[in-house]
């Protein structure tokens, strides 16, 4: 959980950065894609770990939330 947290925390910590320093100007349309594309990415999978460790610890089921739900 912590490497997770740690993972999202740098993305929006450089995400943060690329923003208020204006990086983003004067920049092509591919590469303004790339970058919320990735960033995006580097934030929602920690995320997703993060909710999945915290409910490993406290019920002891270790599977991704889709794998969990009972199909009728």
């Amino acid at each position: 959980m912590v490497v997770n947290y740690q993972m999202a925390y740098g993305t929006v910590l450089y995400f943060a950065n690329y923003a208020y320093n204006g990086y983003y100007r004067g920049a092509s349309n591919a590469s303004l894609a790339i970058v919320g594309v990735s960033n995006v990415l580097w934030i929602l999978f920690p995320a997703m770990w993060i909710v999945i460790g915290v409910r490993a610890v406290n019920t002891g089921v270790f599977a991704p939330i889709l794998c969990t739900i009972p199909i009728v």
